[in-house]
């Protein structure tokens, strides 16, 4: 997967797609949190640290026992070195050709000096065909990257607009139009609609998006080492919001 090099800047303004209404998660729910989701693909709240069907980049993840959110167990993903590629990833039980894929959670990212690079977050993939994914860029920015359409493209939010430090919640979703006539790709942090682009794009490859991605997948241009916390990811055909 290319992620970041030689990207051509889109800019899309009045898309008119930002203004999804996210799922009800009720806090008050005392339901696990994987009933609580629709159109729920893959839910795990990593209680325990089990990872079913999980794939995962050897040495550069932690089981870390209440230290996710509110208390409860997360993963933390380590990227010490630029260019280290902390990643969880599932394959997707049927490509997803067409509507809405949706990939959100949890996650802390340890305070530090402004990526210089990018950190891909939240990637929809194909083997060999491309992505479209959530990153943290250049001077912590929100970032939408889109390697299927030609040329291929990224939307940047304001600086600072990723937050360092806290604990945010992320619903990153992709629409996927083969053709390109209703494709576009979105991020909400905190539930609030911070960058979007590529509307009436291509935003999947042949054969459909077949699968998810969460992790901190550093580009070499980073000068300083990075730390994530993740907790509670889904993966879903709806909106997620703040899980």
């Amino acid at each position: 997967m290319a992620h970041g090099a030689g990207l051509v800047l889109v800019v899309i303004a009045g898309c008119g797609r930002i203004d999804f209404t996210p799922l009800a998660l009720i806090d008050a729910d005392a339901r696990p949190l994987c009933e609580r989701v629709t159109g729920v693909i893959y839910c795990n709240d990593f209680e325990g640290g089990a990872l079913p069907g999980v794939r995962m980049s050897a040495g550069m993840y932690t089981f870390v026992p209440g230290g996710g959110y509110l208390g409860t167990d997360g993963y933390r993903l380590d990227a010490p070195v630029p260019g280290d590629r902390p990643e969880f990833q599932i394959d997707l039980p049927t490509p997803i050709t067409f509507g809405e894929l949706h990939i959100g959670g949890r996650m802390l990212v340890a305070p530090g000096a402004p990526v210089a690079g990018y950190a891909v977050i939240a990637e929809a993939d194909y083997v060999g065909a491309g992505k479209v994914s959530f990153d943290l860029q250049g001077m912590d920015r929100a970032n939408v990257v889109n390697t299927v359409a030609t040329p291929t493209g990224q939307v940047l939010a304001a600086v600072g607009s990723f937050p360092r430090g806290r604990w945010a919640c992320f619903d990153f979703v992709v629409f996927a139009d083969a053709d390109g006539g209703a494709g576009y790709a979105a991020v909400s942090i905190d539930d609030v609609p911070t960058v979007e682009g590529f509307d009436h794009m291509l935003t999947m490859p042949v054969g459909g998006w077949t699968q998810a991605t969460i992790g901190l997948i550093t580009g070499s241009a980073n000068t300083e080492s990075m730390t994530a916390t993740f907790d509670n990811w889904i993966v879903s055909t709806s909106p997620i919001g703040c899980p």
